[in-house]
């Protein structure tokens, strides 16, 4: 249970490297874990359950890049990287690894083998001055049940993505006609 505050920040480098890995255990997060710098760093939450609670906050937001948040698992489950059997993200949990002033927004996976519960905030964005958005993911290797919100913009660069990519998808309706606008 982590409900403090993580900081591995830093105003001149590369954001500093957070993991919490629980092997076989229940990982929940409340607090706030902190990994910004001129760029953004990284922050990875693993167990085999995974919960960031409604007042999680995790920042891997950079001056000139956002670094990377990988909660659950890694992009699409690949890799070596220890992977959840279930993951939660509660509505008002926050992952952000936002380029602010120039540069790419950086990664953000969420990531079960088995369920995943998503309601939270994440962002990916390109800088305000220049930067493409970043790349997003959450999926559930069963099932994906998604009400929250994600945003890759960039405003003077080219949108981020975000990849929805289970077994069984559960679109919430209010979501559903955001989907419908945002892709015509």
């Amino acid at each position: 249970n982590m409900s403090g505050t993580i900081k591995a920040e830093t105003a001149a480098q590369d954001g500093g490297r957070i993991v919490l890995l629980g092997e076989g255990g229940k990982v929940n997060v409340s607090g706030t874990m902190n990994a910004s710098g001129n760029r953004g760093g990284q922050i990875e939450v693993l167990g085999q359950d995974v919960t960031l609670a409604s007042t999680a906050n995790l920042n891997a937001n950079g001056t000139s890049g956002g670094g990377s948040i990988h909660v659950g698992g890694d992009y699409q489950g690949g890799g070596s990287t220890y992977r959840a059997r279930n993951t939660t993200i509660e509505s008002g949990a926050s992952l952000t690894t936002n380029a602010l002033t120039n540069g790419n927004g950086g990664e953000v996976v969420v990531w079960s083998d088995g369920n995943t519960s998503y309601a939270g905030n994440i962002e990916a964005k390109g800088g305000a001055l220049s930067g493409s958005g970043g790349r997003m993911e959450v999926s559930g290797k069963g099932t994906l049940a998604f009400n929250g919100t994600a945003d890759a913009s960039a405003a003077n660069g080219v949108n981020g993505s975000l990849l929805l990519d289970p077994a069984f998808l559960d679109i919430g309706v209010s979501l559903a006609s955001d989907i419908s606008t945002i892709s015509t």
